[in-house]
């Protein structure tokens, strides 16, 4: 499993389908809106469904064999 950081500003939020993009997980907004509706993301734990989930310093996300840390 592969770990990676992502820097936000405090206080500030990123949506999950920028997220994905930026941090590298996946290249296509096409691929990431469709893969988020499948439930194949999760949020702390939890699948989400929703590509503009708003996430925030100390959520994790996990993808495939890779989990984001927002610090």
């Amino acid at each position: 499993m592969e770990s990676k950081n992502f820097w936000i500003d405090s206080g500030t939020t990123i949506q999950l389908f920028q997220l994905m993009k930026a941090a590298g997980l996946m290249e296509d907004y096409k691929d990431i809106r469709f893969t988020i509706a499948s439930g194949k993301v999760s949020v702390n734990g939890k699948k989400v469904d929703k590509q503009r989930e708003e996430l925030s310093v100390g959520d994790e996300i996990s993808f495939e064999d890779t989990i984001v840390t927002i610090v």
